[in-house]
Parts: structure tokens; sequence; C-alpha cells
């Protein structure tokens, strides 16, 4: 090992050896250097310059660097391969066998990683794991420096160590410095701590590269100096960076994002260049903080291009160009600072030449917080530049110049975006879309190019809270509603197609490569707890490789049950819902409902040891036999149990012969000879159950399953419902416990009788699961007698027991428009439904009913499923319009219906609602009327009334088309719509009517 030293020594300075390897292979591509161990690992140090330009090495197994730095470099860890004289300019295919035991601390050394500096060198396939690395200058986790078209694919570097990486000027998770390099689909997990500028999540410093899926999880501080970025600290000149994430939060004084913290292209020279800077398909979580030219994306871009030489005749001027593009990204989290703030971009610069910056298709799911130049997308944008296609969800705040989208603006335009902004504070210059603007484009209000505002932003200026009203600066204002119906994007232009999609009604739009949870489930969906006793919640979501699965943890009330990250504490008595929702804009959430007693009474998952019961459902009349279970730690572990059984109302153990409850030992677990059970009525009522084992070493085997059994039965006039049986004062016996594990309480329930199920028209519903019940009882009060009115429910009604109780249902058929008077406008419309005579109603589908008589109607429904409630929409359309019906369990307000042109059932038609002052209750649909192009229908009377007809359907007819049309010549021809075409037209293929059947134009 002493030789091994004094060469690698050596190999640091000046090669005067030749380059040895003592592991197998020639270095050749086609049969590299074989690495096997950390001596060898080592060895590639020997390999350094021109003469060994191309060596090629290849890891053949997982790599122990903890005893090798131990006996080499104990204090200082491993020694980088390549100095800023020798460079590494070879090739190495980590082959992902895993580098474990890194470990560098050399604080005052430059050029400090795994390589201390490559140069036109391959390295791939590299998984590299440790605790911490320290350096000085160009310091990165796995490279100190990359240059001369290196490429990097497929590296990791997972640094646990509190202190992560840390180093001075040009600090990077894996590489301090890059220059005209490409690194892709690499991974940094740790902590970056910096102590001077230009510090990164993947590279502190990038000059003319290439980055593509790279990613970094990482917290990242700098708090005192510049350049602070969640990918790339400081970029010169040309950059693309595809597909690129940071996940963690990110601190430092000025020039701080996201993903890049400043974009700077600076060129002096002739001839003139174009710079081409392109942030594409990337994103943020977490929080960004700094003072001046803050990013959720990119804290500043900075562009000077000119260069003057002189001559006999004068001065030749070179202009250079910078092109700065931002697409396909979003941001969440909070963007904080002082100047220039922006949920995207903080800023833009250019002292000379030509620049331009587009923010196209990025959106924000943030809270940006600042003084003057703050926008949920942009501080503001002073030179050419566009930003279209995007929008903000969260809040803004700030003095001066403050927008929900930009905050101050100028040669740009802002056209085609969506503020979703629920609070915005200012003093002066402030909008729903932008703060101030001084020239440029602002969207024309109400036009496809314009801009959209959610409706009830709250506006706080001054302290005081105002009105926002329409304007350029504002932006048209809708209702959430809308801004969740991709019509109203499609109609400012937006590309559903390949760049957005949405669940329609229930999220905002997002990018179509992200992958979002799509489900929730939790490990308990209820739960008690005592006083002062904490649990855990567990959380599994789909797919499970979702972009973002940071959940949010909430408790419906904190002063009974907390919750911190699915660890829930019993604070005091009473009942929570505990509510973990995605934080990536799904809308995804599931809920646990805890209660607090003072007394144990809780899931046996809770308990590393303990005997209990299941629930169970039984009939009136039964005899049921109910396992007791037991779950222990550990096998064999366990001799003996006791615990006392408090049965309700109706429920009595089965007695023997000799009056003793019938309980029996199940052999599974152990056997008659080796334990007995008993059990005792006590003076309470209670049955006092307890196990004897014929020797002291008799153990019940595995670790959980049913012990036992106890036979109970079920009065014949037992309270109906779910009842309480409670075991109280439960202690288990243990072999290697001096003490029994003990358990003062643990309830279950019993379903006694039928199961049903009640529900009241007109309440809200929030079913999660399907159910089957034996009974739903379902009641409704029909104030008129011959009105239609709206149905909507979670389960089915035959047609029969309607008519039994008075009652008719209709369902949806056909929509048409007229031309009464044959002006080319349409100046009548009615809806089809079909009275539906046999057969049953389908759940979370819209009808409608009506009773013969003012009445109230009860309908009990036997051995009926009640079904998860879902907003169900069906369309139907004309050749012009579209109309989509949306049923809701959940109401709809009076706000929404009235801001976004909804019609609902009214004395028997539909009317769109005139104020705001009346909204639709649960169990109800409505309509709503688009163009084709996705725009509102501006010509219906707001008083408009769509008539309703009842249409009859005789079994003898075979055409779908019913009695659309009135004319006593039987040779007019009508399009579906009820318009009449002229004789003289030639007709285009479709489907027409003629003499009141169904007539096709191929």
């Amino acid at each position: 090992m002493k030789t091994f030293l004094m060469i690698l020594c050596c190999a640091l300075t000046v090669f005067t050896v030749k380059a040895q390897f003592s592991g197998a292979g020639s270095g050749t591509e086609e049969d590299p250097y074989q690495i096997t161990n950390a001596d060898e690992l080592a060895e590639m140090a020997y390999f350094l310059g021109n003469s060994h330009k191309g060596t090629c090495f290849k890891v053949m197994n997982d790599i122990d660097l903890t005893t090798w730095i131990a006996e080499n470099n104990p204090t200082a860890g491993w020694n980088p391969i390549g100095v800023q004289s020798d460079h590494f300019k070879g090739n190495l295919d980590g082959d992902n066998h895993t580098i474990s035991g890194f470990y560098v601390n050399r604080p005052a050394l430059d050029y400090v990683g795994f390589f201390g500096y490559i140069e036109s060198a391959a390295i791939k396939n590299l998984q590299v794991s440790g605790s911490s690395v320290s350096g000085h200058n160009q310091t990165g986790g796995l490279f100190g420096e990359v240059t001369s078209s290196s490429v990097i694919d497929n590296c990791k570097l997972t640094l646990t160590g509190a202190s992560g990486l840390s180093g001075r000027e040009n600090t990077g998770g894996l590489i301090g410095c890059i220059y005209n390099s490409t690194i892709s689909n690499s991974e940094y997990v740790g902590k970056v701590k910096g102590s001077y500028n230009d510090v990164g999540g993947i590279a502190g410093r990038n000059e003319y590269s290439t980055f593509n899926n790279c990613s970094a999880k990482a917290d990242i501080e700098c708090p005192n100096y510049e350049n602070v970025g969640g990918i790339i600290g400081y970029s010169n000149r040309d950059l693309t960076c595809f597909g690129c994430k940071h996940k963690g939060d990110i601190s430092g004084k000025n020039y701080v994002g996201g993903v890049v913290g400043y974009s700077y292209s600076y060129y002096n020279s002739s001839p003139e260049l174009t710079f081409t800077i392109t942030i594409s398909s990337c994103c943020h979580y977490g929080n960004v903080s700094g003072t001046d030219y803050i990013g959720g994306l990119l804290g500043k871009s900075y562009h000077y291009g000119y260069y003057r030489t002189s001559s006999y005749n004068g001065y030749t001027y070179y202009y250079s160009t910078n092109n700065t593009k931002i697409e396909k990204c979003f941001v969440s989290g909070e963007i904080s600072g002082v100047k220039y703030v922006g949920g995207i971009f903080g800023d833009d610069y250019r002292e000379s030449g030509n620049f331009t910056i587009k923010i196209l298709n990025c959106y924000t799911y943030v809270d940006v917080i600042g003084s003057t130049y703050v926008g949920g997308i942009a501080g503001e944008v002073d030179n050419t530049g566009s930003i279209r296609y995007c929008y903000l969800c969260g809040s803004v705040a700030g003095t001066e110049n403050v927008g929900g989208i930009i905050g101050h603006m100028a040669n740009t335009t802002v056209s085609s975006n969506c503020a979703i902004i629920y609070s915005l504070s200012a003093n002066t210059n402030y909008g729903r879309i932008c703060g101030k603007k001084d020239s440029g484009t602002l969207g024309a209000l109400g036009s496809q190019q314009g801009n959209r505002a959610y409706g009830s932003c709250v506006a706080t200026i001054n302290g005081e809270e105002v009105t926002i009203t329409d304007s350029e600066l504002n932006g048209s204002g809708i209702g959430l509603s809308a801004l969740r119906n991709p019509n109203t994007y499609i109609g400012l232009g937006w590309d559903f197609e390949d760049t957005w999609t949405i669940n329609n009604g229930l999220t905002f739009p997002y990018l179509a490569w992200e992958k979002r949870v799509s489900h929730i489930q939790l490990s308990k969906t209820a739960a008690s707890l005592t006083l002062g006793e904490t649990s855990t919640i567990e959380a599994t979501i789909t797919p499970t490789d979702a972009d973002m699965k940071d959940l949010e943890w909430t408790s419906s009330d904190e002063t009974i049950v907390n919750v911190d990250n699915g660890t829930i504490t019993a604070i005091a008595e009473g009942t929570a819902t505990i509510t973990v929702k995605a934080k990536d804009g799904s809308e995804m959430s599931a809920t646990c409902v805890v209660t607090v007693s003072n007394t144990q009474d809780s899931d046996p998952a809770d308990f590393d040891n303990v005997v209990y019961m299941q629930s169970f459902s039984a009939e009136l009349g039964d005899e049921i036999d109910v396992p007791i279970l037991l779950k222990n730690q550990n096998d064999g572990d366990i001799t003996g149990f006791d615990f006392y059984l408090y049965l309700p109302d109706g429920i009595t153990p089965v007695l023997d012969e000799d009056e003793f409850p019938v309980i029996s030992i199940s052999t599974g677990r152990t056997t008659a000879r080796k334990h007995a059970i008993f059990g005792d009525i006590e003076a309470d009522g209670s049955i006092h159950i307890y196990t004897n084992a014929t020797r002291p070493t008799y153990t019940f085997s595995g670790t959980g399953g049913e012990v036992a059994t106890i036979s109970l039965k079920v009065a014949d006039d037992a309270p109906n419902g779910v009842q309480q049986i409670v075991l109280r004062n439960i202690s288990i016996e243990s072999i290697s416990e001096e003490d029994p594990f003990e358990v003062l309480r643990y309830n279950l329930s019993a379903s006694i009788g039928r199961l049903t199920f009640g529900i009241n028209d007109g309440e809200t519903l929030n079913i999660a699961q399907a159910k089957t019940y034996d009974e739903v009882n379902y009641s409704r009060t029909f104030s008129a007698a011959g009105k239609w009115q709206a149905l909507y429910l979670p389960f089915s009604i035959p047609v029969e027991t309607l008519t039994a109780n008075g009652l008719e249902v209709a369902e949806l058929n056909d929509t048409h428009m007229y031309d009464t008077d044959e002006d080319g406008q349409f100046d009548k419309m009615s809806i089809e439904f079909l009275y539906l005579k046999s057969g049953a109603t389908t759940p979370n589908y819209p009808y409608l009913i009506k009773a013969s008589e003012a009445s109230e109607v009860n309908l009990s429904l036997p051995n009926t499923e009640v079904c998860a409630t879902t907003a169900t929409q069906i369309e139907c359309a004309t050749t012009r319009q579209t109309f989509k019906i949306k049923g809701t369990y959940a109401g709809v307000s009076g706000a929404d219906m009235y801001n976004n042109n909804y019609y609902a059932m009214g004395g028997g038609s539909l009317v769109r609602v005139e104020d705001a002052t009346s909204g639709l209750k649960p169990q109800r649909w409505y309509l709503s009327i688009e163009n084709k192009d996705g725009s509102p229908v501006e010509y219906f009377a707001p008083s408009m009334r769509i008539m309703i007809n009842g249409v009859e359907i005789e079994e003898e007819e075979t055409t779908g088309i019913q009695s659309i049309v009135t004319s006593s010549d039987s040779e007019t021809i009508y399009t579906l719509d009820g318009r009449k075409m002229n004789p003289n037209e030639t007709l285009p293929a479709g489907i027409y009517v003629k003499n009141r059947q169904k007539m096709i134009v191929r």
C-alpha cells in the first residue's frame, strides 16, 4: 500500500512513471480496464493527460470506499481524479453499480469532486453515495470542472450528511463548472451550501452547455451572495435546459431562481452572434427567497452584446442577439424577495445588442411576495418579449407595480393568460393581470387574445379591501367553474392536444407531460385515540412515480387533533377530520375521521401487541361465531391473554349446559392440550375471557390471526343499526417481557338487522365508495303538480316504483334550435326528453321528474346500491352550439351560476339565472350553452326560458327522429336543429329530416 501511495502522489503532480492498472482489461472500448475494488478505482488517477485520452474503464461490481479512505486519507477523504494542470480525458462506465462510502474534506482545494477536472471525457452510469463533500472554488459532488465537449449521462450522487456539499465560488451538486459539454439523466440528492457566488443544485457555473432531464433534490443556501439556482447558479451565453427538475428550498441574495439564478450573455467581439437560452419542460418545487431579481424559474436574464472597431473611415459596429425562451414549465411554492420578484421570471436587462424573451405555456402554484415589481409570472419584462398561454394560481403581495401575471411591462405583449389569483395586496399600480404598463400590448378585453382572471379575487389596497372591475390591467373576470373548463382556454388559443390537459370541472389546466397524482389511499379512514395519544396515518399515491409526491396534511379542528405529515396527536375530546391533499394541483385528496376520547378506543394496527375482535354484521335472530384475534410482534412470545367483553343490548353469549359462554381455542395457533380458555360472566354483565397454558413455556405460534372464537346470539328484537362492542382491560403475557402488555380499551362495531341508507332531497352528498344497502329511503317534496324538476341521484330507482307513487321521469334525448321567422337567426329553442316507461334510472345521471299532485313523496328501495358520488357531464350539440348538462351533489353558488350564464330548472322550464343571489342546491343539474368555438352564446336574452318537451316513444317507431318540425309540405327538408333548407340549395353530406323521417346525404 505504501508503494501505491507514492505513485498516487506523483500522479497528482507530473507523471514520471508509466501508468499501470492492476486489474483486468486493456483500456480499449472493446476491452476496458475492469474496476472491481477501491484500489483499482483510485488507479484512474494514473491515466491523465493527452497520452491517455480515450482510455476506457468499467466498474464491474458495487464498491465501498470506507476502508480505503480510512487507510489512505482518513481526514481529507477521496482524492479527486484529475487536477487543473492534468485533466482526466478518458471514459468511465459505472455500469449502474453503487460506489458507497464517498467522502471529501478539502475546504482549501479547488477543483474538488469524485473527479477534479475532466476534459473531452465520457462518464456514464456512475452511481455514488456518501456523507459529504467540501472544497473551495470549482467544487462539485462528482466533477469539479467539466470542459471541451465532455458527455455525462445517467450519473447520480446522494449525500446523506447534514452538511451535504459545500464550497466557495462555482459550487454545484454534481458539477462546479461546466463548459461546452452535455449532462443528461443525472441527479443530485443532498444539501448544497455556497460561501460565494454561483451556486446550483446541479452546476454552479455553466457556459455553452446542455442539460437534459437532470434533477436535484436539495435545499440550497447561499444567503449573502448571488447567482443561485435549483439547477444552475450562473449561466453565460448559450444554454439548453430541458426536462430538469428541482425540489427543495433555495435562498440567496440577488439573482436567485428555481432552475437558473442568472442567465448572462456578454459578447464584445466580432462577428455578430446570436445566443440562445432555452428553458423547456422544467419545474421547481419549493420556496425561493432572496433580495432582488428572484424568480420561481429564472432570477434574471442580462445581455450585453456590443463591439466597436475603428478604421480609417470611422467605426464598425457589431451587435449580438440574445433570444431567451421559457416554455412548458411550472413552479410550486413561495417566491419572496424585495424587488423584481416573479413566479416564473424576475427581470430582464439589455445593456446593448438585441434581446427578446418569450414565456409560453407556463404556470405557477405559488404565493409571490415582494415590494416593487412583483408578478405571478414575471416581476418585470422591459425588452422585446411576450407572455402568452400562462397562468398563476395563488396570491401576489407587494407595494408597487404588482400584477397577477406581470408587475411592470414595457415593449412586451401579454395576452391569452389567466390569473387565478385569490388575493392581491398592493399600495399603488396593481392589477389582476398587470400592475403597470408603460408600453407594449395587453390582449384586448374580452377578445380571444384577452387575459382572464378569477372574478372573486380579494384585493387589499393600502390595507383596505376594494372591488376590482374588468379593465385592461385586470382582465375579464370569470368564475372558478369556467377556469376549470377547457373551453375557457381553448377560446384563448391554448393547445389541448399536445401542450395542455385538464380534468374537466375538477382541475385547472396542467402540462400534458406531467405525471400528476391520480389517487390517494390512506392506511385508515377512521381512527380512535385517547387524550395525548399519537398515531400514524400512511398515505399511498398513484402513480408511484408522480412528478410531485408532496402531500398537504390538515386537520378540520387542530384544537382536537393535530397532524404533522401523517402523525396525528389527540389534543382534546371530540371529532376532527384529517385531510391529505396532493400539492401538485391535481385536487386529489383523502380523509380520515379521528375520534378522541378519554378512554382507549383504537385500531389494532396502532399496537404491536393486542387481543381484539373484528367488527361484524348479523341479521336478527342469527347465531354467529366471532373470531378472537391475537396480534403480537414476536412469533412464539405470547403465553396467554385476559380481557373483559361488554356486549350491547340484544347481543348475548351462547351458553353451554353449565351456563358458561361458549368459547374455544383455535387449533391453528395452538392446541387445546397446551391452552385452555375460560369465560366468566361478571356482576356488571361483562364476560371475563382469559387463557391458561398447561406449561409456562407454551406459547401461541405466529404473529397474527385467530386464536379463539366466541359464540354470540342476536335477539329477534335487537335494535337495528350499528352497535358498539367494547373490550376493556386487555392484558397479554409475554415470555420476553417482565410486565404484560396492556391496552385499556378496544372498540368494535356490530351491524345488526337491516343496513339502511336515508337521503333527503337537496342535502349535500359526498360518498367515496359504492355500498349496497338492505333499504334506501328517499324523501322529496313537490310544491306544484305537473311541473318538471331536476333529478340527480347516486342510486337507481325503478320506473314502476316512481309510477306507483304518482311520479313521471324523463331522460335527455335531443336539443333543437328553430328559426321560426326564417331571418337566419335562431329565435326558439327546446330540449327534448323521453318519458321512461320501463326499466330504471341510472345512478349519477341527469333526469327530469314531476308529480301528479303537490305532495311529499317517500320512496323505499330494497337491496339498492348507492354509488360513489360523481359530477357527471353529458353533452349534445346542434350544428352551431354545444349543450352541456352537469350534475352536482355539492350545489353551485349563485355567483357561479350568474357569472357563467348557467341555466337551471324553474317553473317547469330551464331559466338562466338573472342575478347572483340564488344558487343551485345539491342533487340537481344545470345547463351551459356554448358556440362550437368555445365562445359564449351572446344573443340569448338573459331571461330566456328553454322549453322542455316530453316525447312519448311508440314501440313500432324505428327512426331516432321524433317530432322535430311540423309542416304540411312533406317535401320540405330540415336540418337536425330545425332550420328549413332552401329547395334550390345543394345539400352537403349529413343527416336531415324529411317528412319526419331521417334522411342521410352521403
